[in-house]
């Protein structure tokens, strides 16, 4: 399966209801800012890219603070050599014993429960 007809299929199934998701608050400005880069590169018409972020809003996924994320994100970034954004992931991944779902591949790496997809 290609990796953004996996992207594809999480997102349905997130969107109707058939797995759960948890993010960390920051996924929302990640989501917005690789578009945004998407756009800036030509890639991608705004007027689309708006739709993505909106899109993105509406998905029925849960939120944590960031607040509650960070010091253990901070203690992993260290260890695994990764952004403390990037770390909020797996530390949530980990709380929920969950699979990670990521298009990023240096995160993917560091995670021995993930579902690369882009």
């Amino acid at each position: 399966m290609e990796e953004q007809d996996a992207a594809r299929l999480w997102i349905a199934a997130a969107d109707a209801a058939e797995v759960s998701g948890t993010v960390p608050e920051h996924f929302y400005v990640e989501v917005a800012n690789g578009l945004r880069a998407y756009v800036r590169a030509g890639r991608m018409r705004a007027a689309v890219a708006a739709e993505l972020v909106t899109r993105c809003l509406d998905l029925p996924l849960a939120a944590r603070p960031a607040r509650d994320l960070v010091p253990a994100a901070f203690v992993t970034s260290l260890q695994l050599d990764l952004t403390v954004y990037d770390a909020a992931y797996i530390v949530l991944a980990e709380a929920a014993d969950a699979v990670l779902v990521t298009a990023d591949r240096e995160l993917a790496r560091a995670y021995d429960r993930v579902e690369l997809v882009s």
